[in-house]
């Protein structure tokens, strides 16, 4: 059994990756430099530099932090929203460190214990679903109010974007970003049962995505939204594909993967409702 089990995903200019071993329970975060990643050389190891190791600032702090998500702001990935949470418990304080000084932001958002998500909008402003006090939290016991918080702001200063309903399991926020870090769209997603969830996006006026309740929004590539189903979907009478042969009403099958229509350079009016599937089903974009 290897005595690593790494959890990587590329991150701007260098490779960071979370990992946990038997020496390291808490989980740090490293970086490996791409010039160090030979592909002439595959017998090289390759030279980790630590960004953060949460064993000792857990020493410092005297804290049992455990290192549950890192958000880092696209596309530099420098200032990074870290969720540490005590012995591991669902709720987490989030604290705003550089990773390329390696050090906590001075003045930086840092947010109390709680249940919450936060998404960075810009390098001033985030979206964040937490316990805002008495009726913003759902019946499951998540959070269901999103609130706008910009950079030297209390949390009393807030501004509400979305609130969802008592009843779902839960409300978060996403931003919608291309490979490039350019904004498309702002939003919440309402889990509306443990396996169904609903897509709503911020303007003057909320806009409901009308994708199936099991489908999952991959990204932007290209102009498109990419979107993975989770069941089998018909779309509404209307949503034609592009290839005229094909018929009007062919249903995607459950694991597909569909590109929609070109979308606009902002979303701020998208009306899927009257968008196109253009690939055919179980096309992997």
């Amino acid at each position: 059994m290897p005595s690593r089990v790494v959890n990587g995903r590329t991150e701007g200019a260098s490779d960071r990756r979370r990992f946990t071993d038997c020496d390291d329970e808490q989980g740090g975060r490293r970086a490996n430099m791409p010039p160090l990643l030979r592909t002439d050389c595959p017998s090289q190891s390759p030279r980790w530099e630590t960004i953060l190791d949460v064993d000792a600032l857990a020493d410092t702090d005297k804290k049992n932090w455990v290192l549950k998500r890192v958000g880092c702001l696209p596309p530099e990935e420098r200032l990074c929203l870290l969720n540490l949470s005590e012995g591991g418990k669902d709720a987490v304080f989030v604290r705003e460190f550089d990773a390329v000084a390696k050090t906590f932001v001075t003045n930086g958002f840092a947010l109390p214990e709680g249940k919450q998500q936060v998404t960075w909008v810009n390098s001033d402003t985030v979206l964040i679903t937490r316990d805002w006090g008495e009726g913003t939290m759902t019946q499951a016991g998540y959070p269901f109010v999103v609130k706008e918080l910009k950079r030297a702001q209390s949390l009393a200063e807030a501004r509400e974007v979305f609130r969802g309903e008592p009843t779902d399991v839960e409300a978060k926020p996403f931003v919608l970003r291309d490979s490039e870090g350019t904004i498309h769209a702002t939003g919440a997603v309402r889990r509306i049962g443990f396996f169904e969830h609903e897509y709503v996006l911020f303007g003057s006026k909320p806009i409901n995505l009308n994708l199936p309740k099991k489908a999952t929004i991959g990204g932007i590539a290209s102009g498109r939204l990419l979107m993975t189903l989770n069941e089998d979907w018909m779309p509404p009478s209307g949503d034609t594909p592009s290839q005229p042969a094909r018929s009007s009403r062919m249903t995607w099958p459950n694991g597909g993967r569909i590109r929609c229509a070109p979308c606009p350079p902002s979303f701020s009016s998208l009306d899927l409702d009257k968008r196109s599937a253009d690939s055919p089903p179980q096309e992997t974009c």
